[in-house]
């Protein structure tokens, strides 16, 4: 999923030879200050992740993939995730992704007809565990005002 101010849109992307289709799930640019996670607890989760197969892509090729989608993190399927480069993810974009990649491995990501779904269903969890990820009170403001801007748009 893409989202470019309040409008979902999705992207495909052919993963193998026999069809298999992966879509992409955005964390919308935030309207204010980004505070990046602590970079020592970032490469921490992100080691972990790549030790199980994933995949972190930070560099400025994707930060232009990440601009054209009006986006500052997304993911692929269940194995890879991005970032802009140079810093380290805000706490809410690091486990977005991680409950997007999530939701693709559990296989309930079926493509465009949940798209919305899913993405309700991220923001929910990251308000509800605000103090367990240590997701700031202005982060998860951010998070609250896209989660309502999702819900307005069912």
């Amino acid at each position: 999923m893409i989202m470019q101010g309040n409008n979902l849109n999705e992207t495909f992307t052919n993963t193998d030879n026999i069809g298999t289709i992966s879509y992409e799930l955005n964390r919308c640019q935030r309207s204010g200050v980004r505070v990046p996670m602590d970079n020592a607890e970032f490469e921490r989760i992100k080691n972990a992740f790549e030790r199980n197969g994933g995949m972190v892509i930070q560099n400025c090729e994707w930060d232009r993939h990440l601009d054209k989608r009006n986006a500052d993190a997304s993911s692929f399927g269940s194995d890879t995730m991005i970032f802009r480069s140079g810093t380290p993810p805000t706490r809410s974009e690091l486990f977005e992704e991680l409950i997007h990649t999530s939701q693709n491995r559990q296989g309930r990501f079926y493509g465009p007809s949940n798209v919305v779904e899913m993405e309700i269903e991220a923001k929910r969890k990251l308000v509800a565990n605000q103090r367990v990820y240590g997701i700031s009170d202005v982060e998860n403001a951010e998070t609250i005002r896209q989660l309502n801007s999702l819900l307005a748009s069912e």
